[in-house]
């Protein structure tokens, strides 16, 4: 390394990563966003096998509604016949399919014409080409606009929602980073000894950043909600590596060095801190990449590729960086602002049982709330309560209440078990109504004998077709128990069948990740465990310090509970692995600072000087990961992007506190232990 920093390797490695860069910085448009959270789910799950079904025998299909206020009847039609010419439409239902207008609608029961028309508003149904996921829908959508353009109307459906996700997401990947970079700069410059710092560190994470972006491209596609937070979390979860890199920097130019041996030599003795903290930090996420539902796929091999650029960033860039601006690091030194925590040793000795029989209390409190926990788990979590898909599709159920369809596909075979079947359905509390073959059309007439375009909406080569129109909502024990009667009752008339509905995807989701769950937690767990280990050749020590971390975990989740609120699974998985992985470095530092002054001083001592040499940068590194996490959480209009920051926010303090607060003690009171299992003491 000195060589390097020394000669003209520098200029060198430089020139290689701005090219590098630069590359990235053209792949990054070529990213392909998704935002289908259903293409997550298990290959063999009943949604994505009807799904597949769905396409292949009926084709592609979308469906909005559309209400239209103070319109008459003539006012209806006359829209109706300009849906109907718009690009992508296939079929524009109204009350006039039902029944003659001609004859006038008070002559008509008011049950078949509420659902279409009352208190002069129309509620008309537009069926499209194109699936929900389509890029065309957007334009699809601007064309009814149009044509609804000067009236009061409202719009639901599926697809607005996967729309609304694409604009959102676009406009929030670098938003949220505008309000994440000042603030870091300021906690930066309030915790750092130079002016100068900030500039480095920022410097050197950001061609980290870079770098996962452009190659998020060679990805087949990567979920918004990925997007979202990543250059966010990535920022702040290896901001520690250049912080610890850079504090070892200073003392090194303290102690007589130049800064190219300065920069060497920090970078010798800090590599170790920075390998533990990156490598826990990936093992968190990778027992994401095990889970059955993708999108922990998909999250985890983004961020775990984003701290490796990172760590590598940091590792070989930054001491380049600090040669090249050493003059300007030296020059503008300030006095730090953040106090000594070293005198408080003594309090932490003294105190030692008594913190370590709080962490036991705390920690089984915590794990009782935590299991208690209410969890939410499907697609429309997505959606924030403040979006206008949202208001639109509120104010429509106020008046023609709530449509949730679901598909039902069955094997073809007896018409008679169809309309068995269609009868039972039909009992459901919360079926509204059902669209089928046997219900439109006389079942004793021969199919042959019925029009074939007709047919053909609801009969596929291999599996018929029936829509089922629910009055189901958001999601919540309703939901879970309406889904399992309607496969009790699907399943006493056929075997195999299929469904497509956003209640049956919820509870799919709820299944696939209630058994990713234990397997994720004890993977991570498992995997920050070894790394530690092997890093401090000892098997106290990442007891110790995963016992802290967990009970922090434990605690943010308690946190939900005591609140009330409900809390997204999805994003749990995420924090738990995040939490532990990322935050559990600072334990690392400490510990680590501790067992490097172990070598030559007493107990008490050697936690003196760690303190004061490592409480600094965990400070400010739990502090840049909490703003991350607020500032999605306060920035982000995607609900499960608010739901996953304001937990990542949250942990992040509680990691810190606890990391101050408990683990000095914990040092002292395994003292003997931890020295008698290193094999480096």
């Amino acid at each position: 390394m000195k060589n390097l920093l020394k000669g003209k390797g520098k200029i060198g490695l430089t020139v290689l990563i701005v090219f590098l860069g630069i590359g990235c910085a053209l792949l990054i448009p070529n990213i392909n966003i998704n935002y289908d959270m259903t293409s997550y789910l298990p290959k063999d799950s009943n949604t994505l096998s009807g799904l597949e079904i769905l396409e292949k025998e009926f084709g592609q299909s979308s469906l909005i509604q559309a209400m239209i206020e103070d319109v008459d009847v003539e006012d209806v039609i006359v829209l109706k016949n300009g849906l109907e010419g718009l690009p992508g439409v296939l079929e524009v239902l109204w009350l006039d399919d039902v029944i003659d207008l001609s004859i006038g609608i008070e002559f008509y029961p008011e049950e078949i014409v509420a659902p279409f028309y009352q208190d002069d508003k129309a509620l008309i149904t537009i069926i499209f080409e194109e699936d929900d996921h389509s890029l065309l829908m957007e334009e699809y959508v601007g064309n009814i606009r149009e044509v609804l353009e000067g009236r009061t109307y409202s719009i639901r459906g599926n697809a607005l929602g996967h729309i609304e996700s694409r604009q959102v997401a676009e406009g929030e990947i670098f938003r949220v980073m505008i309000l994440i970079v000042p603030i870091c700069i300021v906690i930066l410059l309030v915790a750092s000894k130079s002016w100068f710092e900030p500039v480095v560190l920022l410097l050197v994470l950001g061609v980290g950043i870079l770098f996962n972006m452009g190659t998020n491209a060679l990805l087949g596609n990567v979920s918004f909600i990925t997007m979202t937070m990543a250059m966010a979390l990535q920022l702040a979860m290896s901001m520690d590596y250049s912080l610890f890199l850079m504090h070892r920097f200073h003392e090194e130019i303290e102690s007589g060095l130049v800064p190219y041996q300065a920069a060497a030599s920090a970078i010798k003795k800090a590599i170790p801190s920075i390998t533990a903290s990156a490598l826990t930090t990936i093992a968190g996420f990778m027992a994401l990449l095990i889970m059955r539902y993708s999108i922990g796929f998909d999250i985890g091999i983004v961020m775990s590729k984003g701290i490796i650029f990172s760590y590598l960033s940091v590792v070989l860039l930054m001491p380049v960086l600090m040669t090249w601006f050493a003059p300007l690091i030296l020059k503008t030194k300030h006095k730090e602002w953040i106090p000594k925590f070293g005198p408080l040793v003594k309090i932490f000795h003294g105190t030692r049982w008594v913190i370590v029989s709080g962490l036991v209390l705390v920690a089984g409190a915590s794990l009782f709330f935590s299991n208690k926990v209410s969890f939410l788990y499907g697609t429309e979590t997505a959606t924030s309560e403040e979006s206008m898909i949202f208001q639109d599709t509120t104010r429509i159920g106020e008046t023609f209440g709530p449509h949730q369809p679901i598909v039902l596909l069955i094997p073809n075979g007896e018409v008679s078990s169809e309309a068995e079947l269609v009868d039972s359905l039909s009992t459901m509390t919360h079926v509204l109504k059902i669209e089928a073959l046997v219900m439109l059309a006389d079942p004793a007439i021969p199919r042959e004998f019925l029009p074939e375009g007709f047919v053909r909406r609801f009969v596929g080569e291999t599996h018929s077709r029936m829509v089922l129109y629910t009055d189901i909502e958001g999601e919540d024990d309703k939901t879970f128990e309406f889904t399992e009667e309607l496969r009790e009752k699907v399943s006493v008339f056929y075997e195999t069948f299929y469904f497509v509905g956003m209640p049956t995807a919820t509870e799919d989701i709820k299944n696939t990740v209630i058994e990713d769950a234990p397997l994720v937690m004890l993977l991570s767990i498992g995997a920050v465990f070894l790394v530690i280990a092997i890093v401090f050749r000892n098997l106290v020590l990442p007891l110790l310090l995963i016992a802290v971390i967990q009970t922090s975990i434990w605690m943010n989740l308690s946190i939900s509970f005591i609140q009330g609120t409900q809390t997204l699974y999805i994003g749990y998985l995420v924090v738990m692995a995040l939490q532990l992985g990322a935050t559990i470095d600072y334990a690392v530092l400490l510990s680590n600072r501790y067992i490097e002054h172990r070598k030559t001083e007493g107990k008490i001592e050697a936690l003196r000087h760690a303190l004061d040499k490592s409480i600094h940068p965990i400070i400010v590194s739990a502090s840049i990961l909490a703003v991350a996490g607020f500032a999605e959480w306060l920035a982000s209009d995607i609900k499960a992007v608010q739901e996953i920051g304001l937990l990542i926010g949250r942990g992040a303090l509680l990691s810190g506190f606890m990391v101050i607060l408990c683990l000095p003690s914990l040092l002292l009171l395994f003292d003997k232990r931890i020295r008698r299992d290193s094999k480096e003491i």
